[in-house]
């Protein structure tokens, strides 16, 4: 192409799409990097040129007379052109937004006017048309457009008159709309059009607000929850640890009172025998009788307490054989016959150390009281089950009494005086119920009616006859 100056400081160019007339002031700013696009104006056929190809090469296709007109070779031969008679168009384009298409549904915009409206929040695709009124080269009105909230910069659309934008998220917009002539006369104040897209229910401030809200809440129900559980395996390990203590003192304690007693024993009878004179004569039978059977004491006694701590013997299984046993030999070496009424299988219940070691020694008084006090001659031990306890009992045919066992304690029947007190509170501690039912002529019937593991508590209690006397646990 080939540039021809006139007076007004515009270069033209002769083009095959028509001649060009750009600012030179334009160029020189492009030139220093101060704008990147330079706007010119093309004259075609519209503006009464013959053709829209012009010569070019190397050879001058152009020149300016001293008239000041500029003339350019064609293919159809010589144009003129006068710039001095040139008018531009001062008269900047009026924009107008038509509608709206969201996916498949048309919004009118009567009159062109802008008006709010608000989009769904499952809209896939928005179309909006737009156009500018000019007289003059209406083909040569240009456009640009910007999407307020979404586009930071202006977007030049050329002569297209549509924008398009996929799918919006939420929030207020304001579409801009600009138009310049066929001169590049902007009208940089355009049309408007203001919309909103509505959000999903969970895009909400309500939801998002009720969502921090259950978060925060369950984070506070989860550290709550895990407070209390440590709180509670740490009271679980208290109540272990003061088990274990009480375990541990009763254990001294029983040794304390069964073995030291026996043991001491046991010493004075040795040092009796070592005080004799060297002649005198070998230790008594008697004495050595009274050594021996002490010692067994002490044997049976370190039995009992290590068979009463043993974990596994905390059945209910294990307790009727260890209590029949100790029914046999008791008795038998008292001279007494023994009865024995036991089921041939029993539950699985646990019972724990507590309730086996009290019902142990409540059953060991009562056998001491059917041998020494009652005077019987025969013992029966039996075992009955119910559905939430079950019953042990132990029936003599010796001397009973008639009355509470507070009155009891001052007869012959109680030479003890504590033996039926203690077995009520034994069985108190473990929260079962001892029942005596005694009378002079029939013997004696002491029943330990304890819980059965999950159903512990008050207990039924079996009805007694008009001469019973039934143990109450004592209140709290």
């Amino acid at each position: 192409c080939h540039i021809e100056d006139d007076n007004e400081g515009n270069l033209w160019l002769s083009t095959h799409h028509g001649i060009l007339r750009l600012a030179k002031s334009e160029l020189n700013r492009c030139a220093d990097g101060e704008i990147t696009t330079v706007a010119g104006q093309v004259y075609d056929r519209n503006d009464g040129l013959p053709t829209i190809e012009y010569s070019g090469g190397l050879q001058a296709a152009g020149c300016k007379t001293t008239d000041g007109r500029l003339w350019f070779t064609s293919s159809k031969g010589l144009v003129s052109v006068d710039p001095a008679h040139i008018r531009l168009n001062p008269s900047p384009p009026p924009v107008v937004i038509e509608s709206l298409r969201v996916d498949s549904r048309v919004i009118e915009l009567a009159g062109g006017a802008a008006r709010e409206i608000h989009l769904p929040p499952d809209h896939q695709r928005l179309e909006f048309q737009y156009t500018a009124l000019s007289l003059v080269a209406a083909s040569k009105v240009l456009f640009k457009y910007r999407l307020v909230g979404l586009d930071k910069d202006w977007v030049s659309a050329g002569s297209k008159r549509t924008a398009s934008y996929s799918h919006l998220p939420p929030g207020d917009y304001r579409l801009q709309v600009i138009a310049c002539n066929n001169d590049s006369v902007w009208n940089n104040t355009g049309a408007t059009l203001a919309f909103s897209v509505q959000p999903f229910y969970w895009q909400t401030w309500w939801f998002r607000a009720l969502v921090g809200l259950s978060a925060l809440t369950l984070v506070g129900w989860g550290v709550r929850h895990e407070t209390h559980r440590r709180m509670h395996r740490r009271l679980e390990q208290l109540e272990r640890a003061r088990a274990i203590e009480a375990e541990r003192s009763r254990i001294a304690q029983d040794i304390h009172d069964d073995i030291g007693a026996s043991l001491t024993r046991i010493t004075m009878l040795s040092q009796s025998v070592r005080s004799e004179p060297d002649q005198a004569a070998p230790p008594s039978a008697a004495v050595l009788d009274a050594i021996c059977r002490t010692t067994r004491e002490v044997t049976r006694s370190l039995e009992e307490i290590v068979w009463a701590i043993s974990p596994r013997h905390d059945t209910l299984d294990s307790l009727v054989s260890y209590m029949g046993k100790f029914a046999q030999e008791v008795l038998s070496a008292g001279g007494v016959r023994c009865r024995l009424d036991l089921p041939v299988e029993l539950p699985p219940w646990p019972l724990s150390t507590q309730v086996r070691h009290n019902l142990l020694l409540a059953f060991k008084e009562a056998l001491n009281n059917a041998v020494r006090h009652a005077g019987a001659t025969e013992v029966r031990v039996s075992l009955k089950l119910a559905p939430q306890c079950f019953v042990i009992t132990i029936n003599d045919n010796g001397r009973g009494f008639n009355g509470s066992p507070a009155a009891a304690a001052s007869t012959d029947r109680m030479a003890s005086g504590n033996g039926l007190v203690n077995m009520q509170r034994r069985l108190a501690e473990i929260g079962g119920e001892c029942e005596i039912i005694s009378n002079c002529a029939e013997g004696s019937r002491v029943s330990f009616i304890v819980g059965v593991p999950g159903h512990m508590g008050p207990v039924a209690i079996w009805p007694a006859s008009a001469n019973s006397t039934t143990a109450q646990p004592p209140k709290n």
